[in-house]
């Protein structure tokens, strides 16, 4: 059952994060509508890399992340932020862009490079065969 508790907050994140970007642009908190959507794609991303990792790992206490599950954790969610932009051309108000996807992946690429680098401080950081 354990296993299954350590998802939930990527699970949650990525329905909270899913609702906020396909809702209706006027019905968006007035915070996240005045903040740069370029700046807000990148740190919602590299979030939400972060919590995949960190439901991989345990919150990276008893399994070292391995750079197979990086890059499948990256070529999934990069997957899903392209559907979530190309969905948003049929949002009223909203317009998916190329930019905003590049900022997600950046965001993503970040959130594992920072996640890596958590797992190297909580666990031994030397190279395996499968790294």
């Amino acid at each position: 059952m354990e296993k299954y508790f350590r998802w939930m907050p990527f699970a949650t994140y990525t329905a909270v994060l899913t609702y906020l970007l396909l809702i209706p642009s006027d019905r968006l908190p007035s915070l996240l509508a005045e903040t740069s959507d370029k700046i807000l794609h990148f740190l919602a991303f590299a979030l939400l890399m972060l919590l995949y990792l960190a439901g991989l790992s345990n919150f990276f206490i008893r399994r070292k992340v391995h750079m197979p599950y990086l890059v499948a954790g990256f070529a999934g969610l990069s997957l899903f932020s392209g559907l979530l932009e190309i969905f948003q051309y049929f949002i009223p108000g909203r317009s998916g862009s190329l930019a905003d996807f590049g900022f997600n992946n950046l965001g993503l690429l970040a959130g594992g490079f920072f996640a890596r680098m958590v797992n190297c401080l909580v666990s031994s950081c030397t190279p395996s065969a499968s790294d």
